[in-house]
């Protein structure tokens, strides 16, 4: 986690008229480019929070693969998951590409697709890409 702050800018940033929250600030061209100095198109102002923090996404990822792994949990990168198998109202494993799995726990990491694994359940999720 790198706590470097962040800029937001576009049709919708908030003036200096009062319309920031106590976290934010204005900042104009000069200071954009020092905050971020590669960006292509510097805007000419945009709302800085100096308190947000971002993740390298691959790095988090793979170290909760690899605990996961540590922690007994099958990982197959390879498989298409087809649906979910249920059993008295419970998920008791999936159907992918290369068969049947049983499992005592599911966890659902397929992004905007797990709403498409949860429908024929009746369970709607609002996950939008």
């Amino acid at each position: 986690m790198r706590w470097t702050g962040s800029l937001t800018w576009g049709e919708r940033t908030p003036s200096d008229m009062g319309e920031l929250g106590s976290d934010e600030r204005l900042v104009e061209a000069d200071e954009i480019a020092r905050l971020e100095p590669n960006l292509r198109a510097s805007p000419q102002r945009a709302v800085f929070r100096p308190a947000d923090g971002a993740i390298d996404a691959v790095a988090v990822t793979e170290a909760l693969v690899a605990a996961a792994r540590r922690h007994g949990a099958q990982v197959r990168l390879t498989e298409e998951v087809g649906r979910l198998r249920v059993q008295h109202d419970t998920v008791v494993g999936v159907e992918t590409s290369t068969g049947s799995i049983a499992a005592s726990a599911v966890v659902l990491a397929a992004g905007v697709d797990v709403a498409t694994l949860c429908a024929p359940l009746g369970v709607d999720l609002p996950v939008a890409a």
